[in-house]
């Protein structure tokens, strides 16, 4: 009789540990999911900085091609 106790007690707990293994796979794949979302993020987020960079070199560039070569004597 206790040999069916302990069989279904390590039933109960197989089936548990099943259905913890079950939910821990379906957490690891929503955040594989918003890990991927955050690094799209990161990635655009870096670009816009090189876009920025870049058109802040094209203004002084341009500031700089756009002044007078001949200076003012009075």
């Amino acid at each position: 009789m206790r040999r069916l106790t302990l069989k279904s007690q390590a039933d109960d707990l197989e089936a548990e540990m099943n259905d913890i293994r079950k939910r821990l796979t379906t957490q690891q794949k929503e955040s594989n999911g918003i890990q991927k979302a955050l690094t799209a993020l990161d990635i655009k987020l870096e670009q816009k900085r090189a876009d920025r960079h870049s058109l802040l070199k094209s203004c002084k560039v341009q500031r700089f091609t756009t002044l007078p070569t001949t200076s003012i004597v009075n």
